[in-house]
């Protein structure tokens, strides 16, 4: 979990976070900063962006559709139902700066409603 409000033990997390990146570890890091719980995509913080920036690794989107319904924000108990998943295409991120953290983190966001649209279609079709 990020320490919100202190600054100083998130940065200490971003380290940690960083440097798994860069020994080869895979690292989820949920865009939004929180669970949604509706139907869309919220806008994305940029810790996600400043961990791909800095350890100079590419960002992998990855995007479910469906899990709003088979268990909704606050419900404890699963629904049936389907879940899809989508893995966008790697967003590189080499030679960019700290300072453009927030335009990448947009830029994925954007990438992410795409391919949600994408899958909200097909569950539509389906139905």
């Amino acid at each position: 979990m990020v320490p919100r409000g202190n600054r100083l033990a998130t940065e200490r997390l971003l380290k940690r976070m960083v440097a798994a990146v860069r020994r080869g570890e895979r690292l989820a890091w949920g865009g939004e900063g929180r669970l949604y719980g509706r139907d869309g995509i919220g806008r994305f913080k940029v810790g996600a962006s400043l961990i791909a920036i800095r350890a100079q690794a590419p960002l992998i989107p990855v995007v479910f559709h469906g899990g709003h319904h088979a268990l909704p924000l606050g419900s404890i108990r699963a629904r049936s139902g389907r879940i899809r998943v989508r893995f966008g295409t790697p967003i590189p991120t080499t030679g960019l700066k700290e300072e453009e953290a927030r335009g990448l983190a947009d830029h994925v966001q954007e990438e992410v409603a795409r391919i949600y649209a994408v899958l909200k279609e097909a569950c539509r079709e389906d139905a």
